[in-house]
């Protein structure tokens, strides 16, 4: 069930712990790439995710007076869940999970410009926003690039010996 932010530090804060989670995400798919240059992708989103948090943290010590005030946020918050919960068993479905986070993060960025009442900060969180559509749209080029060349079925048969 989803629900409002009561403030805009709770909204930032969520979007730093989705950010955190996000370059985790990515450290652990770099672990798992079987080739060099995927690994090296895997690291550049992971650092672009850090950078990430590091400009919403410095943001979120002026925000208060940045964004709209007034009230709970009407934002909904996205339901939680653990990898885990959204069946991550390969790297497909690693690819298919990490869409939909970029997604989610590229509209809570569009959202928090939308609150935003300094030019700075609108523009701050424009570009998380376009950063993170760039990492969707990679991810979705690629992952159909790989199913539809048996990438996965190759990657399985020698990570299982089969």
């Amino acid at each position: 069930m989803s629900q409002s932010w009561k403030s805009v530090d709770e909204a930032l804060d969520y979007a730093m712990a989705a950010e955190l989670k996000a370059a985790a995400l990515y450290r652990a798919l770099e672990r798992q790439a079987p080739s060099a240059k995927l690994k090296a992708l895997f690291a550049r989103f992971a650092g672009e995710e850090d950078g990430h948090y590091r400009k919403l943290e410095r943001l979120r010590k002026g925000a208060a007076a940045a964004l709209e005030p007034g009230g709970p946020i009407a934002v909904p918050r996205p339901a939680s869940a653990t990898l885990e919960a959204r069946g991550i068993t390969d790297i497909a479905s690693a690819y298919r999970y990490a869409i939909r986070a970029e997604r989610g993060a590229a509209r809570l960025y569009a959202t928090l410009a939308d609150l935003a009442t300094s030019p700075r900060v609108r523009q701050t969180f424009e570009l998380l926003m376009q950063e993170e559509l760039e990492h969707r749209a990679w991810l979705e080029a690629d992952l159909a690039k790989r199913e539809g060349g048996g990438f996965l079925k190759r990657f399985f048969r020698r990570a299982t010996g089969g």
